[in-house]
């Protein structure tokens, strides 16, 4: 991996996606190969996923905010 990264926490707002992590197979998915490599990818070291809500995640909230009114792709080590 890029970031030489063994641990990921991933903690979202949609309960959508953390379904869709917990049963892959789920869903009509129009990108299934895409979706199939990302479970993989996941598989090959400690993951997590968790749900959270928007407002009880000050950081997320404002990771939002800013992609709502931003184009581009930006990546941060540490949050903004």
């Amino acid at each position: 991996m890029e970031k030489n990264w063994s641990v990921l926490w991933l903690e979202t707002n949609s309960s959508l996606l953390v379904n869709a992590f917990k049963n892959p197979s789920s869903g009509p998915w129009s990108l299934f190969n895409c979706w199939k490599n990302c479970i993989s990818l996941t598989n090959s070291f400690s993951f997590r996923i968790s749900h959270i809500y928007r407002e009880a995640n000050a950081c997320a909230d404002s990771l939002a905010s800013f992609v709502a009114h931003n184009l581009g792709f930006i990546w941060w080590d540490s949050p903004p």
